[in-house]
């Protein structure tokens, strides 16, 4: 077992256990979110990593690159970036994640 399958075994007794100290009801409410949220952040992710197959390993890295470098990490974002070719972009902090350069205004 991983460090991280550990820590989400973890955080989930942790959260089930203060939700039956409560209730029956709120222990069966969290776990049924919990499981629901599991299966809806894996499918996310897992449509990121299908997007090599249309595109290119070396571009969903770029994209990916891209996307945490202007701190956009969303899943439409990397499929945007890759359709509208913005991996092919050099980065910088003078510009969005689109590359058009930021515009800065003189404060008096």
């Amino acid at each position: 077992m991983s460090d991280s399958d550990f820590n989400m075994f973890y955080y989930k007794k942790r959260l089930l256990d203060k939700a039956n100290k409560i209730g029956f009801h709120t222990g069966c409410f969290i776990l049924e979110k919990w499981d629901t949220e599991i299966i809806m952040i894996y499918q996310k992710l897992r449509k990121i990593l299908c997007l090599a197959n249309n595109f290119s390993y070396q571009r969903l890295e770029k994209a990916c690159e891209r996307a945490y470098f202007y701190k956009k990490e969303h899943t439409d974002i990397i499929k945007m970036i890759l359709k509208q070719g913005l991996d092919a972009l050099p980065m910088d902090l003078n510009t969005d994640i689109f590359g058009q350069y930021k515009l800065k205004f003189d404060e008096k």
